[in-house]
């Protein structure tokens, strides 16, 4: 498995990237184009293909912030699911980034997100908060009750949500 960092809003890579994305994310979770265009810009930011044997199986938006990584977006391609390749993705992207934290919906909300916070736990992942809120993108977009997930324990919790609040919905 391979992870290379997706520099180019331009390129194949990238439109592909924000063509799956569009389309598995509900649209108040998510950039329109021209704010994910703008991720490619801010060095704060890392958006990683992630492929299997040359294949392009899925990708990841990882901010790096003050003391701990934040994974906005990831996402295995629904035909290459159930074949361990987010599973080891999590396990190789922790070596660089050992204190990540992500945001998952609530696990009332259906099966998807029920299995999702199971994958997560079993990789080392457990709930922060399960009242948190994602602010909105922008004036025309909502903001949503999402769970707050970690691979650590942060020691300042309200820290950590007002520096993704002002980095990365700023």
């Amino acid at each position: 498995m391979e992870f290379i960092q997706i520099q180019d809003a331009t390129s194949e890579r990238a439109e592909r990237i924000y063509s799956h994305y569009s389309q598995t994310f509900p649209e108040d979770e998510r950039r329109d184009l021209k704010q994910f265009s703008q991720l490619f810009e801010n060095k704060n930011v890392e958006i990683f293909g992630i492929f299997f044997t040359n294949k392009f199986v899925g990708y990841s938006i990882i901010w790096t912030l003050s003391d701990f990584s934040f994974m906005e977006h990831f996402e295995i391609f629904s035909e290459h699911q159930n074949q361990n390749f987010g599973s080891t993705f999590l396990k190789n992207i922790t070596e660089k980034h050992p204190h990540l934290i992500l945001e998952t919906e609530p696990k009332d909300l259906n099966e998807d997100a029920q299995k999702r916070i199971k994958f997560y736990e079993r990789n080392g992942f457990f709930i922060l908060q399960e009242d948190y809120i994602q602010p909105p993108y922008s004036e025309d977009k909502k903001p949503i009750t999402l769970w707050l997930m970690a691979n650590y324990h942060p020691q300042k919790l309200e820290f950590v949500k007002e520096n993704i609040y002002d980095v990365v919905y700023r």
